[in-house]
């Protein structure tokens, strides 16, 4: 199983394709246990990676490393499995809220907005350590990118959305020829 948005090619015909026709019952269950083991072995690397681990984030110490002993490591392995749990709740939440994209959809924001942002942060995060040692430098660069993020934001909101009617003929594109089968747009 892949994970949205790599499935998108599935998704027009996921409701008769593979496994949800091959398989019911307990093999079935297996597809499902397999991609949630996923969820939580990703979710496992996040938490090692970005949220501290094992550490609870309020004693400056290891818990396995005080006079509890064994009951530190317990406490310890509850802590990584409850933020692992969060993060799996939390991909639950967004897959099960936000609805699907188009690929077409997806590619447009890969390539329109996600890709040049990636590429400003790398810019910026290469001039950063390049000037971090004059300290002269630091609060200049921090307000402008502060702004260039405040620009952004505007530029998406301001930014009409339009419809593509290029290659659609119909009530959106009053350009395209009309046919008796399809209403004028005064009704």
């Amino acid at each position: 199983m892949q994970a949205g948005p790599f499935d998108l090619a599935e998704a027009e015909s996921e409701l008769v394709a593979g496994f949800h026709t091959e398989y019911s019952g307990l093999r079935w269950s297996f597809f499902f246990m397999a991609e949630y083991g996923a969820m939580f072995a990703v979710s496992g690397i996040a938490v090692l990676l970005f949220l501290g681990g094992w550490h609870t984030g309020f004693l400056p110490w290891d818990l396995s490393e005080t006079w509890l002993g064994w009951v530190g490591n317990v406490i310890n392995v509850a802590v990584f499995i409850v933020k692992a749990w969060l993060l799996v709740f939390v991909q639950m939440w967004v897959r099960w809220t936000l609805p699907r994209l188009r690929i077409d959809q997806v590619m447009m924001t890969c390539l329109k907005y996600l890709l040049p942002i990636s590429c400003f942060l790398l810019l910026g995060v290469s001039v950063w350590q390049v000037a971090l040692a004059p300290v002269w430098f630091k609060y200049p660069m921090a307000a402008g990118c502060v702004g260039l993020f405040a620009w952004m934001v505007i530029k998406i909101v301001t930014t009409p959305s339009v419809l593509p009617v290029s290659g659609a003929a119909g009530m959106w594109n009053l350009s395209a020829p009309r046919t008796p089968w399809t209403r004028s747009p005064q009704g």
